[in-house]
């Protein structure tokens, strides 16, 4: 259940499903279900937003041991939602179990983690960062076609910096493919560099598509 936008996914689906419904399948046991009702009630599709309705529902869809849920208890985790307070630490084993799972996703918040520090306090950063790693993580979401994974491995190829490879031919062929893939900040990105480039027929079509 790799989805790329599941707010986005989550309108489509309440058009014909209430939450009700989807609540009900998420008791009978459904691993989407449980892994959706999570997420609604995180960004409030459908129902007002509840922080503790998001731990319940992220708890069960992780415990029940699908890849969506797990990565959405790991993000939870890394950024403190619902009523917990952010920690990287207890975060990784669940973004690790996740990846190892196959779900890209999670391979871009492990490659954010490693690469820039997502997640970790200020003080710790120096420590915890391991730009080869982080990259590594970014390398596999960017394989796996994972819109986030392409951008932020796109980004970090032109910028050359935090220990990244200066590749800026690769690094916009990834930008434009997450642009393509519906990506706003990939097409922000290119709208800048474009308008810096003096591209500007260009740079319009980027800067509307992240508008």
């Amino acid at each position: 259940f790799g989805v790329e936008d599941t707010p986005t996914l989550l309108v489509s689906i309440l058009k014909d499903r209430t939450v009700a419904q989807i609540q009900e399948a998420a008791e009978q046991g459904d691993l989407d279900a449980a892994y959706l009702l999570a997420v609604a009630y995180d960004v409030g599709f459908g129902v007002a937003p509840n922080r503790a309705s998001f731990d319940s529902w992220s708890n069960k869809a992780a415990a029940r041991g699908g890849a969506a849920g797990i990565y959405l208890k790991g993000y939870g985790l890394l950024t403190g939602r619902g009523t917990v307070q952010a920690d990287y630490a207890k975060a990784l084993p669940f973004l690790e179990r996740a990846d190892a799972l196959g779900f890209a996703k999670a391979s871009v918040l492990l490659g954010r983690l490693y690469y820039e520090g997502l997640g970790v306090p200020p003080q710790r950063r120096a420590k915890v960062r391991d730009p080869v790693k982080g990259l590594g993580y970014l390398e596999k979401a960017a394989q796996a076609d994972q819109r986030d994974g392409l951008y932020h491995l796109g980004r970090a190829l032109v910028s050359g910096e935090l220990g990244a490879p200066k590749d800026t031919a690769r690094g916009f062929a990834l930008l434009e493919r997450a642009a393509q893939k519906g990506s706003a900040a990939a097409n922000a990105y290119l709208c800048y560099a474009f308008d810096n480039a003096r591209r500007f027929s260009e740079a319009r079509v980027r800067c509307e598509a992240a508008a």
